[in-house]
């Protein structure tokens, strides 16, 4: 065959040559095999071919692998050379390798035949080509010089200590120098961070010591002016007479690519996370109207499987009486393909499975892939938004009506103030109705809208007055914070998503508890919220929860984070009084009364907490809600307990036996099965599903490494997982790694600064998974 290897095999023993050959075979490896089975058929047929590898019993009858590796390395230097030995004593062993040989394999342990056969070919190929570029190099070097000199790679040659003897302009450059003349004579580790020296003096030994070649890898350097690049290294060996005596290789400059893989990376991960949070149908149909791609809601708000709703068009998800209709509207939108916005003022109704109808909003984007046009649709059900709506219409007329059992003075105010607006409002809405003229229709619009301004600033107004006496009425009881953040900022996301914001919760602590009243909490929450999102014009509010010590009290923190206009430092103090704003004055740029934050800030002291602020113009601001805990850590002790009784971990097999031991704590089985085929081979894999499993598996046995997600679901996260397992006995120096999907900036330090060993975002590829656990078994191994 095409790409058969050609073995020659000096083998006397038919039963040995014979078991050889079947394990090549079993192994997948394609071959043809001539065999010597002494010193005159191996001085014949190692003529006969040009064979790509030579493998040699130790000791024949009338001859011995010594003398004939000697021979093959006088006659043919380029055929590398194993032995195949059933004993071969470390001496002779190291003689060997001295003399040539690439590798030696014992007969009892033929498993590393065929890896070995395959290595030693594919860096003979790369000697071979290295072999004639040095010959070639060496017949023109001075065009050589000229060439390297105006290419943009970086080339160099280094003695066996590492001192740098030749350099190109190129590779000067990408170390902050001008000419190769300035770094010549230099030692190459001289350019390397410190923290980086250790591991490519390791790697410059491996080359010298081991002949090594074709050995890639990256490293971020910093010149002298201060200026950081990423480079690639590709080095190999340098030999004359079998002897290394230095090392070659190429440095390219990979700033952008890394700078664009960081980029796509992050907006890889952005795009993963919107669409799968998204509670919306999300569908990706072509021009025939075939859908091609749709998210897990798109099942469950249809009622189909998966494969049931690729089979459809999307006319299939429309009631019988648009059908028609809209094959006339999906041609004149292709005609002209356009983003349309979420809703659109359009009254739409789409169809389950069942035959059942239910009202929609839906947002149009059409996308160009592969120079084919495709239409993204995002399909919001908004039959609980119509309920809402009717809803609120009664909660409001309820409140109206329980506004006349209030005590005296809010009644009396509400009721001498409320009345005339009642009739402003009334009487405008009515109008509003009526009129014909435009410019009198304006009128009564700004009549509505000053009237509603008006009747906001009234509730802000009683809401201040009502908590003046607050202490009378406010309950402290013990509730889950989680559960309410969860609740408040879910009711708030419709006015995020209308501005086009994003409005997220990160809630690290889910077991923390707090005595609060949830009325007045989820008012301040609401207030810190929706002020967020109204100074917020790009980005988003990010709502969060964690649990800190500090002064032997124990806090929950509720972080309230947007990306809006900020607020200078000298008006910061102003905030929290009574109808102040940051922005004042004739030229203010934000309406409304300035009580939301004054709100806030008195619930909180209510509550036996306080508020902190931080903000910088134009980037945003963050306001903090600190209210003291009560950590419920008996409920993980209780569950720990339970799951000990329950759980069993498995032996290893056969083939895991030796290996060490990584836990991996994901609640997501793909990606627990990703992760699982990358470690097959390398590693013993366990896997837990959520935190307490995982400190329960490692509470039974001991690992080498942790793979700790961090978003585990129901339960506590991947940080408290982590602060349990380092409280179990043996787990104070065990690597723990923060493998991920929180990759904004920042989220990394915070891990760390947790006490993670180090840090995982995801997604990533099987090569820098398998890199950074080989990092950690190198060092357990050493």
């Amino acid at each position: 065959m095409k790409n058969q290897i050609r073995i020659l095999h000096l083998e006397d023993n038919d039963l040995d040559a014979e078991i050889i050959e079947n394990k090549l075979q079993e192994e997948g490896i394609e071959c043809s095999i001539t065999r010597a089975s002494c010193k005159k058929e191996y001085f014949s047929t190692i003529h006969q071919n040009d064979y790509d590898i030579i493998l040699s019993d130790n000791s024949l009858p009338d001859y011995d692998g010594l003398s004939a590796l000697k021979y093959a390395r006088e006659q043919k230097p380029q055929i590398p050379f194993i032995f195949i030995s059933g004993t071969i004593g470390e001496e002779r062993a190291i003689e060997a390798l001295r003399y040539g040989a690439r590798d030696y394999v014992l007969k009892e342990n033929l498993n590393k035949l065929a890896p070995a056969i395959q290595r030693v070919i594919h860096e003979s190929k790369i000697e071979r080509a290295h072999i004639q570029a040095v010959n070639e190099l060496k017949a023109s070097e001075e065009k050589y010089r000229r060439l390297v000199n105006e290419v943009s790679d970086g080339f160099y040659i280094t003695d066996e200590q590492g001192a740098l003897t030749f350099s190109n302009n190129a590779l000067a450059k990408m170390l902050g120098f001008s000419k190769s003349e300035e770094i010549i004579n230099h030692n190459i580790s001289e350019f390397i961070p410190k923290d980086k020296v250790a591991e490519i003096t390791h790697r410059y030994q491996n080359y010298i010591k081991n002949k090594k070649s074709a050995d890639s890898f990256e490293v971020e350097i910093q010149h002298p002016d201060g200026l950081t690049v990423w480079l690639e290294l590709t080095s190999t060996s340098i030999q004359e007479n079998g002897k290394v005596v230095g090392v070659q290789g190429v440095i390219r400059n990979i700033t952008e690519r890394k700078q664009v893989e960081e980029i796509l990376r992050q907006s890889e991960a952005k795009f993963r996370k919107l669409i799968s949070s998204l509670p919306d149908a999300v569908l990706v149909v072509n021009t025939e109207g075939r859908i091609i791609f749709c998210n897990n809601n798109t099942t469950k708000i249809f009622n189909y499987t998966l494969d049931e709703i690729l089979s459809c068009t999307v006319e299939d998800l429309i009631p019988k009486r648009f059908k028609e209709s809209h094959l006339d509207l999906r041609n004149g939108y292709l005609s002209n393909p356009q983003g349309r916005a979420m809703g659109d003022g359009k009254e739409l109704f789409a169809l389950r499975k069942d035959g059942s109808e239910f009202p929609t909003e839906i947002m149009l984007e059409p996308v160009e892939i592969n120079n084919n046009l495709f239409i993204l649709a995002i399909i919001r059900d908004i039959t609980e938004k119509k309920k809402m709506i009717d809803e609120l219409i009664a909660a409001k007329e309820k409140a109206e009506e329980m506004n006349k059992v209030k005590n005296s003075f809010l009644s009396n105010m509400s009721h001498e103030l409320r009345t005339p607006l009642i009739s402003v409002l009334g009487f405008a809405e009515l109008l509003q109705q009526e009129l014909e003229n435009h410019e009198h229709l304006e009128f009564v619009n700004n009549i509505i809208e000053g009237g509603q301004r008006l009747n906001n600033t009234l509730s802000g107004i009683l809401e201040i007055s009502k908590l003046e006496t607050a202490n009378s009425f406010v309950k402290l009881q013990s509730y889950n914070l989680a559960d309410e953040i969860q609740t408040r900022v879910k009711s708030l996301l419709p006015i995020a998503q209308s501005k086009r914001l994003f409005l997220t919760t990160e809630l690290s602590d889910t077991y923390l508890t707090a005595h609060i009243d949830s009325e007045l909490f989820g008012k301040a929450l609401y207030h810190l919220v929706s002020n967020g999102i109204k100074f917020t014009k790009e980005g988003g509010v990010f709502v969060s929860l964690h649990h800190e010590k500090k002064q032997n009290i124990d806090w929950a923190i509720i972080k309230v984070i947007d990306t809006g206009v900020g607020i200078p430092k000298e008006n910061i103090q102003n905030i929290f009084q009574e109808f102040r704003q940051a922005s004042e004055g004739h030229s203010r740029s934000h309406e409304g009364t300035g009580l939301g934050l004054t709100i806030a800030k008195r619930i909180v002291e209510l509550m036996k907490g306080h508020i902190q602020v931080e903000s910088e113009v134009a980037k945003g601001s963050v306001f903090s809600i600190w209210l003291q805990a009560i950590p419920d850590k008996n409920q993980i002790h209780h569950q720990i307990e339970e799951k000990l009784s329950t759980t069993i971990v498995e032996p290893p097999t056969a083939k895991e036996k030796g290996l060490q031991k990584v836990l991996l704590v994901d609640d997501n089985y793909s990606n627990r099965l990703f992760i699982k085929h990358c470690l097959t081979g390398y590693v013993r894999l366990i896997e837990a599903e959520d935190g307490i499993s995982g400190v329960t598996i490692a509470s039974k046995e001991h690992f080498d490494i942790i793979l700790m997600d961090i978003n585990l679901g129901a339960g506590i996260d991947g940080v408290e997982a982590m602060h349990q397992i380092r409280k179990v006995p043996g787990y104070i120096g065990v690597p723990i790694i923060a493998v991920t999907a929180y990759v904004m900036f920042g989220d990394k330090e915070r891990f760390l600064d947790e006490g993670f060993d180090n840090y995982l975002g995801k997604p990533f590829t099987k090569d820098v998974l398998l890199n950074l656990v080989q990092r950690y078994i190198t060092k357990d191994e050493e």
